[in-house]
């Protein structure tokens, strides 16, 4: 599993213990519904905390076979709210699994996963794709390749699949994770962000107009929510050893965090973070100055902190965070 930011880590565990989350809750937010508890790629958690390598490099393939499948459903998201693909981690285990030509016909169990496959690629239609390219059940007739490295040959069982390093599982659940919590933000955005309050004297944005907005606001992201080949392997924004950078990502989050105001009470920013953002900026861009590490590390604590209390309050579930991707390459 690629190592967690450690002001992410620690502002997560003490936001899930104030509010006492059992991971049973469920959205109340207006125009939130169930479905929101799913994800858009596979959870990342779910994936790195497979024991058994076999299962991994099963699930691993399966998924870079259908990535640019679900990189057209990212990529193409014009509304939040309608045309998010999101799958529960159990429906992911089981389209990851069940690529291939199935020897439990007629068990139980081949008959959820054929469900969850059918239920799939309904999804997959309804975000545009034409159906001639949804075939999952010949997912295994596809050769796989990460970043130039060929995973599996064309019409390789699972059963036959090497097992893939453990540097190159660390790269994709990475990326997994990473465009996870981009698509999430963006998610959040559309359902905190009033267009139309915020822009009387205008026409209001379209949400596909905020959206690539917001995408273009968060400078390391490079202008797209799947982050591209020359990226991965790279410990970059809030990951970055570079405190500049670190502060700079943050700064941006925070600026795109202080124009939400559709979540009442809990999404408004608290004066802490408002007086640390204050301080960081003076100094910083100011003066010039880059803050001691442990004032930049409490002012990112107070700020996913915030983050996190707005996203479970709109979806009822802890966000995907981003992640460093070498050990050893943040320090607690």
């Amino acid at each position: 599993m690629p190592p967690a930011i450690p002001s992410c880590q620690l502002s997560l565990s003490r936001v899930g213990t104030a509010l006492a989350m059992t991971g049973k809750e469920v959205p109340t937010f207006p125009g939130v519904s169930r479905r929101f508890l799913g994800y858009p790629f596979p959870e990342a958690a779910m994936l790195g905390n497979l024991s058994k390598r076999e299962t991994q490099t099963t699930y691993l393939v399966n998924f870079i076979r259908l990535l640019p499948i679900l990189e057209y459903c990212v990529d193409c998201i014009e509304d939040a709210k309608d045309d998010m693909v999101l799958l529960y981690s159990n429906m992911w285990r089981n389209v990851l699994a069940g690529t291939e030509p199935d020897h439990k016909h007629g068990t139980i169990a081949n008959a959820k996963r054929t469900a969850y496959l059918i239920c799939f690629t309904e999804l997959l239609e309804n975000s545009g794709l034409p159906s001639s390219t949804v075939d999952l059940h010949h997912l295994h007739s596809i050769p796989a390749n990460w970043c130039g490295v060929p995973l599996a040959e064309a019409n390789t069982a699972n059963a036959d699949l090497d097992i893939i390093h453990t540097e190159v599982a660390r790269e994709i659940i990475w990326f997994i994770n990473e465009v996870n919590w981009r698509a999430e933000m963006l998610a959040l955005d559309r359902f905190l962000y009033d267009a139309e309050q915020l822009h009387l004297d205008n026409d209001p944005q379209t949400p596909q107009e905020r959206r690539v907005i917001v995408i273009q606001h968060m400078q390391h992201w490079g202008q797209t929510v799947v982050p591209p080949e020359d990226v991965i392997g790279q410990d970059v924004g809030f990951a970055s050893l570079d405190l500049g950078e670190r502060l700079t990502a943050a700064f941006n989050l925070i600026e795109v965090m202080s124009t939400w105001t559709l979540g009442g009470a809990w999404c408004v920013m608290p004066d802490k973070l408002k007086e640390l953002d204050k301080e960081m900026r003076y100094r910083f861009i100011r003066d010039g100055e880059v803050p001691p590490v442990r004032l930049i590390d409490q002012f990112e604590e107070e700020m996913w902190a915030h983050y996190i209390h707005s996203f479970v309050h709109v979806f009822a579930r802890a966000p995907s965070l981003p992640r460093a991707i070498r050990p050893g390459s943040l320090s607690a």
